[in-house]
């Protein structure tokens, strides 16, 4: 045999082998399939299937009226449907007569080879009818899209004209031309009556606008300057003026009428001896025998010449600070600056000069005949971010501005105010404001004078070293800030500020302008220390150790309350003068030094005590945020418990044991003894709005000395052991359980820090199985709304959430009368917000009937509302269990009604509307948009796994989104309920400005998946395809689960096909009659387009991709030879 021969029959024998063995391993999948076919032949089998179904929907019904385009469609169709049979028969033929035959399976793997060819034909002409079938339904869809486009045209047309017809009447009404049948007598009455309901309609705007404006903690750090004292400054105004005086009595002080009449406008030249000889005056007034003995509790029977030996007359200093500031209230301009050293008493004196009539009254002299509006902001270095930010200040003083003068809203705020004019006024949610708003809703009032043509603004604004800037924002940005507002309207906006001598300040502002508090306040702590130590026995030593304490305090206030109060004790304690002296003298000077010399003279057990309860108060002023809250003195009372039982308030022992009146007064005695004796005065007590005591921090100070490294290690030491969110978690349950029922104040400080309990304990990490504090916090606040009927009423629905700061999140309506709202106070629903699913599944499956206004639904909500928290394993878990307590993609939902509400001609009783179509699905999609475009980018990322666990539950894929802006932003939603196509529109009343809002016109979900990018992408692209099979009658298709690393991987040439193949085509639909009485549905869309030319490319290309022929000499060859080299079988 000569070489090419026998590489020839090597050849043919490798191929026969080859061939063989392909055979034998077809038969061998066959034999061991459930179906009795390879896997290639079951899915050339669910297509052949899918398409019969679908071209059997297309046929019509037999008296159907067709044009041509569709009987040609209904054609192609038919021919579809025969070719889709005859290769569904020929399929049929091969598969073999007996499953568990080994025989058979090879048999049925011969036949597959033998009709090879038959297949390929039939596959080519089903190929060639699909291309023409597109192509035909391409045509119609165009045709029947023109059709309605014109029909749509033309209906919009004749509503326009109605529409204008409408407003011309309203507006003949509005002028009374359109009345001349009416009396002159009721055409005024008709207008009146309009022009009152427009009134009522912009105060109702105004109202929400300055509450938007508004935030927690703007007035808070005002209201804890301590003004028990105020007296000491009376200096600066009139000895005799007390604050029940008169405007008429303070006109009479000040000037005469002639000087101060506005009408007459007289020169300030006339004005300015006055004022300095009413400064002179006031020189001789300013002796402390003046000041009545009432003012600071002075014994009545105090000698005169007691208080003069101290301080007979103010000094020249004082006389020319007074003079400084009484002309600039009166007539300066610019910027007055009081400087002091800490704790020298000058937001004490900011808040004088606030609440003090004298200000007013020099201030309308110095506006004459314009409207004065007065603003203040004390910043708070302790407290939230607003209250000591350049945010906070600016909005703040637009706010006080506005609340003065309404007037203005509208002109300083003209987007904010349409699009609030818009909105019904049932509405109550606010709607929030952006920062870059704000600002530049200020810069228009102070720099267009058109609007404040009327006005004249003063702002006083307090403590400008405790401002807290950023990389962008330093104290100089602060500075430059506040006087560019003086020089943009130098004649209308002037300030008071106060500071530390820090030296971006003292070099910005004027001398001139300026006092140095600390060089002006002897007197006044003269005053202050015979005030307080007016029970020792001997009058010569009151006065030796005033003239200590005075002399060694530096002009610092705060040095001077520590120092009495440590004095105090001494004399309580027997301590004789010597010693009296000896311990002021030996006192540190500075403020530092004085604090840590008061800890140190503590023993070990107090001094415990003391961090712990620095601990304590220092971290709710960290965790709150926004609210300002307080450790209560009865809270506080249970320390000891804690100390002896961390777990104490949990165990029934505690529960349900409220203790009376005289019980509650001891223990709050007890706790203010303990709190002075190892605080020292570091902390004192003060009440709150709700006549509670509580704890707050002297001076801010106070946590600056605790921050210094050496300190912050001590009380590090000390506090080996002790966790600050657990005691305060454990006093605060014990003090509402020892509540009567409806002693609690909603909203107030008590009941805020409760409901954050559980927040601060999830980020903690402090609860596990079997939850027993959190049991006890719901069995708590259940006795107080059942007992107490507490926080009952309401038409909201919401949480106290921490999400960046503490705020109300609003989960649904249950009223159409806006009479507030109820929170919910179990902790399940706080749990389900901050991700803490663990609970929320064991709380369920526990027992969840006790729980108050529970539903499924509303868990939902407040999961996907925060749904970046948890890993998707998690969240998927969580779903499941929700999906096993009854919850379905299509079960309604109200809960959008939040943020939509129909857009109707009558928006009245819209609230709680539970007539839609929108469904649990639907929510979701729209909490994915509203992520989006607030660019919560975690949020959204957490979204992607809850749309693909909502897919794998069976949501209908059929959603296309349209958003608009008009004088509101308006929303369609076209979604599909069944078999039933619905379209509805909203008005979207929280999408705003703040928003990066974008308008878009019939986005489909595959156009909204490819635009939010999720993770898990392609995947839920997969669920689509598969749901929409499904739902559309064609079975249901065979999904395989992608590998992890493509679930995550972008796939931009599928992104591009999906997008080509039509997603974003119109959604009016031609539509074919129903087949076997199915109900109407649009015959196409952009994502049933995408799903018809994918499944008809994908089944010629699997139909296609059958092996080679070959002979059947060579097959049975190598059929034999592949027996002989293994045969696999048993």
């Amino acid at each position: 045999m000569d070489p090419i021969t026998a590489i020839g029959f090597a050849a043919n024998i490798l191929q026969f082998i080859d061939c063989g063995a392909k055979v034998v391993t077809g038969a061998i999948e066959i034999y061991g399939s459930a179906s009795g076919n390879t896997q290639e032949t079951r899915n050339s089998e669910t297509i052949v299937a899918e398409m019969r179904l679908f071209a059997a929907k297309l046929q019509p019904p037999e008296n159907a009226q067709l044009s041509g385009e569709e009987r040609a469609l209904c054609k192609l169709a038919t021919e579809c449907q025969g070719l889709a049979k005859q290769i569904f028969d020929l399929l049929e033929k091969i598969k073999p007569k007996s499953q568990k035959s080994k025989g058979s399976s090879l048999i049925a793997s011969l036949k597959t080879k033998m009709y090879e060819g038959e297949r390929r034909k039939l596959e080519l002409q089903l190929s060639n009818c699909r291309a023409q079938l597109n192509l035909q339904l391409n045509h119609v869809i165009s045709s029947e899209t023109r059709a309605r486009l014109n029909a749509l045209v033309a209906s919009v047309k004749d509503d326009s004209t109605k529409l204008d017809n409408l407003q011309d009447q309203l507006e003949q009404l509005r002028r009374g031309v359109a009345c001349e049948y009416l009396t002159a007598g009721a055409r005024t009455q008709l207008q009146s009556l309009l022009g009152m309901s427009e009134h009522a309609s912009d105060v109702i705007v105004q109202h929400r606008i300055l509450e938007s404006l508004a935030f927690n903690g703007m007035y808070g750090r005002y209201e804890t300057v301590d003004d028990a004292h105020f007296r000491t400054f009376r200096w600066i105004f009139n000895d005799n003026l007390d604050d029940s005086q008169t405007e008429d009595e303070i006109e009479s002080l000040w000037s005469s009428e002639d000087d101060f009449d506005n009408d007459q406008q007289e020169d300030e030249t006339k004005n300015a001896p006055n004022l300095e000889e009413k400064s002179n005056d006031s020189r001789s007034g300013d002796e402390v025998e003046s000041i009545p003995s009432s003012a600071e509790g002075l014994d009545n029977g105090q000698p005169e010449d007691e208080v003069e030996s101290v301080s007979s007359i103010e000094d020249d200093a004082k006389a020319s600070a007074r003079e400084s500031l009484l002309s600039w209230l009166s007539s300066g301009a610019g910027i007055f600056h009081i400087s002091g050293k800490l704790g020298s008493g000058k937001s004490t004196l900011m808040k004088y000069l606030c609440e003090h009539d004298s200000t007013k009254y020099l201030l309308k002299h110095w506006a004459g005949r314009k409207v004065l509006v007065f603003a203040s902001f004390f910043f708070w270095k302790p407290g939230s971010t607003l209250q000591k930010s350049l945010t906070g200040l600016i909005r703040s003083l637009l706010h006080d501005i506005l609340k003065a003068c309404p007037e203005l809203i509208q002109e300083t705020l003209p987007d904010y105010w349409a699009q609030i004019k818009s909105m019904p006024w049932q509405v109550g949610r606010e709607l929030p404001l952006s920062d870059k708003s704000i600002r530049q809703a200020f810069f228009r009032l102070v720099s267009d004078r058109t609007l404040y043509r009327d006005h004249c603004f003063c702002f006083f604004i307090d403590g400008l070293d405790e401002y807290e800037g950023t990389n962008q924002e330093d104290a100089k940005t602060l500075v430059d800030l506040i006087c560019s507002w003086t020089k943009l309207a130098p004649e209308t906006v002037k300030i008071c500020v106060s500071s530390r001598e820090h030296n971006v300040f003292m070099n910005a502002f004027s001398t001139d302008l300026r006092i140095r508090l600390h060089d002006l306040t002897r007197s006044d702590m003269t005053h202050y220390v015979l005030d307080k130590l007016q029970h020792m026995n001997r009058d010569e030593d009151r006065l030796i150790i005033t003239q200590a304490i005075v002399e060694n305090a530096q002009g610092i206030f705060v040095w001077v309350a520590l120092v009495v109060r440590r004095i105090r004790e001494q004399i309580e304690n027997g301590a004789n003068l010597n010693t009296l002296e000896r311990e002021i003298y030996s006192l540190p000077k500075e403020l530092n030094d004085l604090f840590e010399h008061i800890l140190n003279s503590l023993v070990d057990s107090d001094l415990k005590a003391a961090y712990q309860t620095f601990s304590m108060v220092f971290g709710l002023n960290k965790n709150m945020f926004i609210f300002s809250l307080r450790l209560t003195l009865l809270s506080y009372s249970f320390l000891d418990d804690y100390m002896d039982d961390p777990t104490f308030a949990s165990r029934k022992g505690c529960q349900h044991r409220f203790m009376d009146r005289e019980e509650t007064a001891l223990r709050i005695e007890s706790a203010r003894r303990r709190l002075n004796g190892c605080c020292r005065g570091l902390l004192e007590v003060r009440r709150d709005e709700e006549d509670d005591e509580t704890i707050v921090i002297t001076h801010r100070s106070v946590p600056e000395f605790m921050l210094i490294r050496a300190q912050k290690d001590r009380m590090e030491r000390y506090l080996n052991g002790f966790n600050t969110v657990d005691a305060i978690s454990e006093l605060t349950l014990a003090e509402l359980w020892s509540r009567n029922p409806g002693q609690i104040t909603r909203g107030r400080n008590f009941d805020r820090l409760a409901m954050l309990l559980v927040p601060w304990r999830i980020s903690g990490r402090l609860d596990e199985p079997p939850y027993s504090f959190r049991e006890s916090l719901a069995l708590a606040w259940q006795r107080h709304q059942v007992e107490g009927n507490y926080d009952n009423q309401g038409a909201t629905l919401g949480i106290l959430a921490v999400d960046g700061a503490v705020t109300v999140e609003c989960v649904d309506v249950i009223s159409n009368v806006n009479n507030g709202g109820r929170l919910l106070r179990h902790p399940i629903y706080s749990a389900a917000f901050h991700g803490d699913y663990d609970f929320v599944q064991w709380e369920l499956g526990r027992n969840s009937a006790p729980i108050p206004l529970l539903t499924p639904l509303r868990l939902l909500h407040y999961i996907i509302a925060h749904p970046g928290v948890q890993t998707p394993q998690a969240l998927g878990d969580m779903l499941d269990c929700l999906q096993s307590h009854g919850l379905r993609p299509q079960t309604a939902s109200s809960l959008f009604l939040r943020s939509l509400y129909p857009l109707t001609v009558n928006r009245q009783g819209i609230l709680g509307d539970k007539n839609t179509v929108v469904t649990v699905w639907h929510h979701i999609l729209l909490s994915c948009y509203k992520h989006e475009i607030s660019s919560n980018f975690m949020g959204l990322r957490g979204m992607g796994y809850v749309v693909e666990k909502v897919l794998e539950y069976g949501a209908d894929p059929y959603f296309y989104i349209s958003v608009a802006k008009f004088t509101d932003i308006r929303m369609k939603l076209v979604v599909r309920v069944g078999k039933e196509r619905h379209e509805q529109q909203w008005l979207a009343y929280t999408l705003h400005a703040n928003f990066f809002f974008y308008e878009c016109d019939n986005l489909s979900l595959i156009d909204l998946i490819e635009r939010w990018g999720f993770e898990n992408k392609a995947r839920i692209l997969q669920l689509i395809e598969k749901n929409t099979l499904m739902l559309e009658g064609a079975g249901e298709a065979r999904i395989t689960p992608l590998p992890a690393e493509e679930q995550s991987a972008e796939n931009p040439s599928s992104a591009s096909e999906m997008v080509d193949s039509g997603a974003g085509i119109d959604f009016v639909m031609a539509r074919i009659g129903p087949v076997s009485g199915d109900p109407e549905i649009p015959l196409a869309s952009g994502l049933k387009r995408y799903v018809l030319a994918g499944f008809a490319g994908f089944g010629s290309q699997k139909l296609l991709s059958i092996g080679t022929g070959i002979s059947i000499s060579i097959l049975i060859l190598g059929i034999v030879v592949a027996l002989l080299i293994h045969w696999p079988f048993n």
